[in-house]
């Protein structure tokens, strides 16, 4: 016989709540509906009687029910923030310095380090060499001043850039930077 999803559910809720009042959340039990009497007994059974508990979750004494939407606008915030994470690996293995992930993203010198060490790049690999005048001229076939202006989709041009030109993100930078003085 499979596992009763319900007795699952029943034991882990029970044992959740236990843990949660013995450090003093009382507010938790009682947002899901539970009297304070009913949170004391509960944390006051040992591990058996919560698991006898919840074994007679057929009586349906606790139940789990979804907000669709909200369950929709939460996929897609994680979904967001993969994506968002995603993209910061991107850049930084592309060669993004931390002025540019700051610009970018809002990340702190710690933030970026502690990415980069997460992807196994080196810490800090200094100022880039600037690009030659070949470099640039085939630099500015794909990204402009201009695209600072564009927060929304400057990521994406500084990727598209770094691979069309071979050029370091960093490098990129630094030469937007000067063609915006």
């Amino acid at each position: 016989m499979g596992i009763n999803y319900q007795s699952e559910y029943a034991l882990h809720t029970l044992l959740y709540i236990s843990r949660m009042a013995s450090m003093g959340d009382f507010k938790t039990p009682a947002l899901m509906g539970m009297s304070s009497d009913q949170v004391i007994k509960i944390v006051n059974m040992n591990s058996q009687q919560i698991h006898d508990m919840s074994a007679l979750s057929q009586a349906k004494f606790v139940s789990v029910q979804f907000d669709h939407d909200a369950l929709d606008v939460a996929l897609e915030i994680i979904q967001d923030k993969t994506l968002r994470q995603q993209k910061i690996y991107e850049l930084l293995t592309a060669g993004a310095s931390y002025p540019v992930m700051k610009y970018l993203y809002g990340l702190s010198t710690l933030d970026v380090a502690m990415c980069k060490k997460f992807l196994n790049l080196p810490k800090g690999e200094g100022r880039p060499s600037m690009p030659n005048d070949k470099d640039l001229d085939l630099l500015w076939d794909h990204i402009k001043p201009s695209d600072l202006e564009d927060n929304a989709n400057l990521a994406n041009k500084l990727l598209r850039a770094s691979e069309k030109t071979g050029l370091k993100i960093n490098a990129i930078w630094l030469t937007l930077q000067e063609w915006n003085k």
